[in-house]
């Protein structure tokens, strides 16, 4: 039986494409385009950059040398561009921050989230809100609008 296992893993393992040491930069979904540059994310399994036009961007908060990063999705609001990316500071907890760009500036926001990866995200014009549960399984708000972040109408800081 071992033989008839390793004639099927093998021949598997021949045509599976090499790991070939690319950034994630190299891949078209790890940049997003905007008028006001290219966001994207640079780096290894946590230790992801942030970068507008090659140049790096801090994350408000600290352990910006610790992310893992991934843009979720991208917004258009008149003369802004509003990316909504992860943040994962370990494997059992996944966070999430917008990064919006405009014509003079960038804001990013603070890390926001219950760990729960699977929120619904929803738009209502100009505000995107994110619904999640908590650990205890309680449905919380966060709520995306005009810069700022809320969890039940309290800005996170």
């Amino acid at each position: 039986m071992k033989p008839l296992l390793l004639t099927v893993i093998f021949p598997l393992a021949l045509v599976l494409p090499a790991y070939s040491g690319d950034s994630v930069a190299e891949d078209p979904a790890a940049s997003v385009k905007s008028p006001y540059g290219v966001l994207s994310i640079v780096g290894d399994f946590q230790q992801n950059h942030l970068l507008l036009d090659g140049k790096r961007l801090e994350l408000p908060g600290g352990d910006s040398e610790y992310a893992s990063l991934s843009l979720i999705d991208k917004y258009s609001f008149g003369d802004r561009v509003t990316v909504l990316i992860s943040d994962s500071q370990g494997a059992s907890c996944q966070l999430y921050r917008f990064v919006t760009l405009g014509q003079k500036s960038h804001t990013i926001t603070p890390a926001f989230g219950t760990c729960d990866d699977g929120p619904k995200i929803s738009q209502d014009g100009e505000k995107i809100s994110l619904q999640m549960r908590d650990k205890k399984g309680k449905k919380v708000r966060f709520l995306y609008s005009e810069g700022k972040v809320t969890q039940n109408g309290k800005v996170v800081r």
